[in-house]
């Protein structure tokens, strides 16, 4: 049509397409528009999400993961081994089997295979292995280099099961939001959201708190602001405080001083109390076991 009130049509529709195209020019060009559209179309999906039902867990070369329980033990050494576990019968379970010479076991844990361990080092770092990556252990066997597995250098000061996003609302519905509190032997203490550590993938070597030189970490525990934690050293020193009074840090931040030690002293580690307690059970390097009244 070229009738005057068509022509008028065409300029103006031409000037509106020239506006838009102006524009959307300025979004290719710019990575924080386009971000930002990605944000909203992705704020938008929230509205169709609903909680996944299964737990997704690595497989290699599609082969089906056996849902067997283990026991991981750790030494002193540095080895780790992965025995099998029966959990209808505990008591079969108490052999660790073999060590080197001077090597003995200090931390154990009860793992699915289908799970994952994290384990976190004296140099404030942590891995998260999935265990099916861990080869069987015969009892007789030494086991395998903790740093192979982990690439973790210090020493193991805690192995556990690593928890995921379905077991962290589970607890925070019944006992309150779970918190990662990690202490150095300077008495250094860092309390962390228990979610930053929910990643259920290969990770290696990745830093959980800051320490100083002359500082290493001693102890990592899951906690909830209702505790109430002891932390005690090595000359039978201690301190009490409230989980809720020790501030939020982020993962790899450097914690506040939470115990005041000699030099010729040091923290061994912190344990919680709970509010239906009666007694605190302490057992030394010698083998000696004393019992005392928490009133005390």
């Amino acid at each position: 049509a070229f009738t005057k009130d068509a022509r008028k049509k065409y300029k103006e529709e031409r000037d509106e397409l020239i506006k838009e195209r102006d524009e959307l020019m300025k979004t290719i060009r710019s990575e924080k528009k386009i971000d930002k559209i990605i944000i909203d179309e992705l704020e938008d999906l929230r509205k169709y999400a609903t909680p996944r039902k299964s737990k997704i867990i690595e497989e290699e070369n599609g082969t089906r993961i056996a849902d067997t329980t283990h026991s991981i033990i750790i030494s002193n050494g540095g080895m780790i081994k992965k025995l099998g576990y029966d959990p209808k019968n505990p008591s079969k379970n108490t052999n660790m089997g073999s060590f080197r010479t001077g090597d003995f076991p200090i931390h154990q844990c009860i793992v699915h295979n289908t799970s994952s361990i994290t384990l976190f080092d004296t140099f404030g770092r942590y891995s998260v292995i999935p265990l099916h990556a861990i080869d069987n252990t015969e009892a007789s066997n030494y086991g395998h280099k903790v740093y192979d597995i982990t690439k973790l250098s210090g020493k193991i000061v805690r192995c556990m099961e690593s928890y995921d996003s379905d077991l962290i609302e589970i607890m925070r519905k019944k006992i309150g939001d779970p918190y990662l509190l990690t202490i150095t032997k300077r008495g250094y203490a860092k309390k962390t959201p228990m979610s930053v550590y929910t990643d259920m993938k290969n990770n290696k070597n990745i830093r959980a708190m800051k320490i100083r030189d002359d500082d290493s970490m001693i102890a990592a525990d899951v906690m909830f602001d209702s505790s109430t934690i002891l932390i005690y050293t090595k000359k039978g020193q201690y301190t009490i405080l409230k989980m809720k009074d020790i501030g939020e840090q982020a993962k790899d931040s450097m914690g506040l001083i939470t115990m005041r030690v000699s030099d010729d002293d040091e923290v061994a580690g912190f344990t919680a109390i709970g509010k239906d307690d009666t007694h605190i059970v302490m057992i030394s390097d010698k083998g000696m076991v004393k019992k005392v009244n928490l009133k005390y």
